[in-house]
């Protein structure tokens, strides 16, 4: 898909941003998805029961292990709405949003509020230096992408927790930098503690829960979170600017339905109030301006994978750290050289 012309590189975030805002004011866009949303995670709960039906009829170990990666993508696609609800973009009412976010998240494990605070700050911040989540990723081998792959899903459901531990004993993590998000630490393990809590009872008591949820949710833990949240900002830095620091990946129906249209990223970074049902709208209209989109997962992780050796560079110790910017970060710049991204 050709995004943008050579001509119209130098358009800044900052120029199209206002046009964007208003073309989403002028369609409605902004508004709460409310019943649109309800319909959607139904249409998600939905396919989660098909899912597990097949796999108890079938009975089978190589059924059953698509399933639970199917569903993996569902879970992070209910983090997707729970992230919507972090946004306040589901409802127009705080407690309802809190009180899905909590209900939603729970099944990848996270709390909520933790995960409210992070995030917000995330987006306060992106790629800069107060953002919790660091510097854009970019791997100098395919050994850090497949470690980066074996370790996020677990590292992140770690960080948060252990962030509600000391945040109630009045030790807020350092990424917890402003004064609303200590203070919202102190009580972030409720009541995101007792629904975790029951999924995690379920699956100590009852081997179908297990199939239901914990077999689910350790694929999504390994690959299936990391597979998808590593093309969000690739290679970024802050300075570029959303347009350039912050991908797009179109896919296909039925992904962006299980992910909640969390593939379009950089309308979503652009403005996060739009919900995830009104996505897919707001990227066509930004389409022209966004600088790096791809047409699905597999083609993005290709791209990335393709220039990188098996393990990194070995480097002499008098020898200076590169400059590079990573693999993908210089295709992408001869994409924007040639006038079009693959």
């Amino acid at each position: 898909m050709a995004v943008m012309s050579a001509a119209a590189a130098p358009t800044s975030t900052a120029r199209v941003l206002p046009l964007l805002r208003q073309a989403a004011i002028k369609e409605d866009l902004l508004r709460p998805a409310g019943a649109r949303g309800l319909i959607h995670v139904a249409g998600m709960v939905g396919a989660w029961a098909a899912l597990v039906s097949i796999g108890f009829i079938a009975d089978s170990i190589l059924v059953w292990v698509p399933v639970w990666i199917c569903v993996a993508f569902l879970f992070v696609g209910f983090g997707g709405l729970g992230h919507d609800c972090a946004h306040g973009s589901t409802f127009t009412s705080r407690w309802a949003n809190s009180l899905l976010g909590h209900l939603v998240l729970g099944t990848a494990g996270v709390s909520f509020k933790v995960y409210r605070q992070y995030h917000l700050l995330h987006h306060a911040d992106t790629l800069g230096p107060d953002d919790p989540d660091g510097p854009g990723m970019q791997f100098a081998s395919r050994a850090e992408y497949a470690l980066f792959h074996a370790t996020l899903g677990a590292g992140f459901v770690g960080l948060t927790w252990w962030g509600a531990l000391i945040g109630a004993f009045h030790h807020p993590p350092k990424w917890a930098r402003t004064t609303t998000s200590k203070l919202a630490m102190r009580g972030a393990w409720f009541p995101g503690v007792l629904v975790v809590g029951a999924y995690v009872y379920g699956s100590v008591v009852s081997d179908t829960f297990r199939h239901i949820w914990l077999y689910p949710w350790l694929f999504m833990l390994v690959p299936v979170l990391a597979f998808v949240l590593v093309g969000e900002h690739y290679a970024g830095h802050a300075e570029d600017g959303t347009l350039k620091n912050t991908y797009t990946v179109m896919s296909n129906p039925v992904t962006r339905f299980a992910l909640y249209n969390v593939n379009f990223h950089t309308v979503h970074h652009m403005l996060p109030r739009i919900p995830g049902t009104s996505l897919r709208r707001m990227n066509e209209l930004a389409a022209p301006y966004e600088e790096n989109t791809y047409s699905g997962y597999l083609a993005f992780h290709r791209q990335l994978l393709a220039p990188l050796p098996w393990l990194p560079p070995r480097r002499s110790l008098a020898e200076p750290p590169s400059e590079e910017r990573g693999p993908l970060a210089d295709a992408v710049s001869s994409d924007r050289r040639s006038g079009q991204l693959s």
